[in-house]
């Protein structure tokens, strides 16, 4: 059997295919974050990823891109014990610029759940992304839950 490519004329094809490498990072809470009225930088400090493009700094609680490349980035933050009128704002961050985010309005309920929609961005070493949530609520006993499945925020290189 012959395994290799050859073209019309049978000469043989060496072709050289790129692979696909896929590489991403999830970040959690470890603890829920109690939180007031205010912005706040998400306090990130779980990570599921092999270190080789994104790294959480467990300090700043931000990734660090450690390869240029592209990539998905998206997120989640769940809010218990909001109260009032006032609204919830999520967004992520790369070094100090919005890139995308999501308002979600409290209306005297007892969470608010604020789903961040993906977007690709252009990442280069040394960039850092982060969340930060805005609460704009007086009322309520407000926290960021910190199951994995209801705050994160996730990059995958594509």
């Amino acid at each position: 059997m012959n395994n290799v490519l050859n073209d019309i004329n049978g000469n043989v094809l060496n072709p050289k295919i790129p692979r696909y490498e896929s590489r991403g990072i999830v970040v959690t809470l470890q603890n829920t974050q109690n939180i007031s009225q205010g912005v706040y930088l998400v306090n990130f400090s779980n990570s599921n990823s092999d270190n080789e493009y994104f790294k959480l700094n467990t300090s700043t609680h931000k990734i660090e891109v450690l390869k240029d490349c592209i990539a998905l980035i998206s997120g989640n933050c769940f809010v218990d014990g909001a109260g009032g009128d006032g609204y919830c704002w999520g967004e992520i961050f790369v070094n100090e610029f919005v890139q995308t985010s999501q308002l979600e309005r409290i209306i005297n309920r007892d969470y608010v759940n604020t789903p961040i929609p993906a977007k690709i961005v252009n990442l280069k070493v040394g960039n850092e992304v982060y969340m930060k949530l805005d609460y704009a609520s007086s009322s309520g006993n407000p926290k960021i839950r910190a199951q994995a499945d209801t705050t994160f925020l996730s990059i995958v290189k594509i």
